[in-house]
């Protein structure tokens, strides 16, 4: 499975924490090196963009918001929410009956319920569809392009720390945008809002009004729907046996399992994870049997930690009278990679923007857990 790397560079002491943090709490963080300026939304953008043209009638706009992560609930807990809108989402989702605000298509055992959800029917209406996309084509005169997008059902609830969708669909449309944001890859999931204003090639044509994003680690599949879905896609899943479609943590491996990129996709969300900084949040573990197990780390981690060398996998500056020399200091690994342990002492947000610092001390490690 290729890996989200990040190029070899210096390691500082400092690296970015969200602002919404209160400076007064220390949280423990393993950096993982970097020393560019680092973005707090692990695979986003923070903020919405207005993107605007008249290829789509005179003054209309459309808003493109990315979506921030969600704090993580306390220890291995997972609990169900009501879907909630952003700030900025808000007008659009009040414009959506009850009713339209799910798009769930039953299975035949009824076992959530008996309810249809089809794409077709709805020329002229204002709609809300969640999906993937799967084509990102951009004009070659003029800004701008259409999104083929692989449409999710949805029942009204996701989990409370990630937005959860359902793996199977009703089929495929497509979206207009005046303006592509270069974050606005292929796989990423979204939720449109928009009229209906045609067909092409027997998709519906969704103009849109407003366009959520969630990024890769933001969101997961439930499998509680029935799939009516484009048969190219389906066949992309690739689950080993006996492995579920859920899974209440994600990781690039769940990714790849469930929507099948191409090299070329997978390459392009590559890149842009190149460009930012990954906070995973650890979770309380079952009690440790026995003494010093391995350090092990998750699937979400296990690229990075492949990149380092065996020997700079242990940090520690051994006594004297140990059998085993090691012998570690913070200087002389100018644009080398390295993972280093440290407690927070210092969080430092920015200014009228997301992010900031933190001054970390390091903690030395012996590659287990005394």
């Amino acid at each position: 499975m290729p890996a989200f790397s990040l190029p070899g560079q210096s390691q500082t002491n400092n690296a970015v924490l969200p602002s919404r943090h209160d400076p007064g709490i220390l949280i423990p963080v393993k950096v993982l090196g970097s020393a560019r300026p680092l973005v707090w939304l692990r695979r986003t953008v923070a903020g919405a963009l207005l993107v605007g043209s008249a290829a789509l009638g005179d003054g209309h706009a459309a808003v493109v918001e990315f979506s921030v992560d969600q704090a993580p609930l306390p220890g291995v807990a997972v609990g169900t929410c009501e879907y909630g809108p952003t700030t900025i989402e808000k007008q659009f989702y009040e414009r959506l009956t009850e009713t339209d605000r799910t798009t769930f298509q039953s299975k035949p055992d009824g076992s959530f319920g008996k309810t249809v959800f089809r794409l077709g029917g709805h020329d002229g209406k204002f709609v809300s569809w969640f999906g993937i996309v799967r084509g990102v084509s951009r004009n070659a005169d003029r800004p701008g392009g259409t999104l083929l997008i692989e449409n999710k059902h949805f029942w009204g609830f996701t989990d409370c720390h990630i937005q959860m969708v359902e793996i199977g669909g009703s089929g495929d449309f497509t979206v207009e945008l005046p303006e592509i944001p270069d974050e606005l890859i292929p796989l990423v999931l979204v939720r449109v809002y928009g009229a209906i204003t045609g067909q092409e090639a027997n998709r519906p044509v969704v103009t849109p009004d407003y366009i959520r994003i969630w990024h890769f680690g933001q969101f997961n599949f439930s499998d509680d729907s029935e799939d009516d879905g484009n048969p190219e896609w389906r066949k992309r899943i690739a689950l080993p046996p006996d492995e579920g479609v859920y899974h209440i943590g994600v990781s690039p491996k769940y990714y790849m399992e469930r929507l099948g990129p191409t090299a070329d996709e997978w390459e392009e969300i590559a890149a842009l994870h190149r460009g930012q900084t990954e906070l995973e949040f650890e979770r309380e573990g079952l009690p440790i049997e026995g003494s010093c197990p391995e350090y092990k780390p998750t699937e979400w981690e296990q690229p990075y930690f492949d990149r380092l060398r065996k020997d700079d996998r242990v940090t520690v500056d051994s006594a004297p009278h140990e059998p085993e020399h090691s012998a570690f200091q913070l200087a002389g690994h100018v644009r080398q990679f390295v993972s280093w342990f440290g407690i927070v002492r210092e969080v430092r947000p920015a200014t009228g923007k997301r992010g900031g610092h933190f001054a970390s001390r390091e903690q030395l490690l012996q590659g287990k857990w005394r």
